[in-house]
């Protein structure tokens, strides 16, 4: 085989991401399969930890602040 680079896309993956594969690195199905394996499981990696990124927390503001800026309706 010469040495060319095959693009294939992941089944399932709605981002449409290609991967480029040489063909040098390819001896059998299975190295290409595990590959594609790699990648299912790169993927799953890092949207687990862009689930897990913590949400930016509200500043706490103290009570005697709230209740200074109430305002007083003006029929009191």
């Amino acid at each position: 085989m010469e040495n060319k680079k095959w693009k294939f896309q992941l089944p399932g993956n709605p981002d449409g991401i290609e991967i480029a594969i040489s063909t040098s690195e390819i001896r059998t199905v299975h190295d290409l399969l595990s590959q594609f394996r790699q990648e299912e499981l790169m993927a799953a990696q890092k949207q687990q930890a862009e689930r897990r990124k913590p949400q930016p927390k509200a500043p706490v503001v103290s009570l005697a602040s709230r209740l200074q800026e109430k305002r007083r309706h003006p029929t009191a």
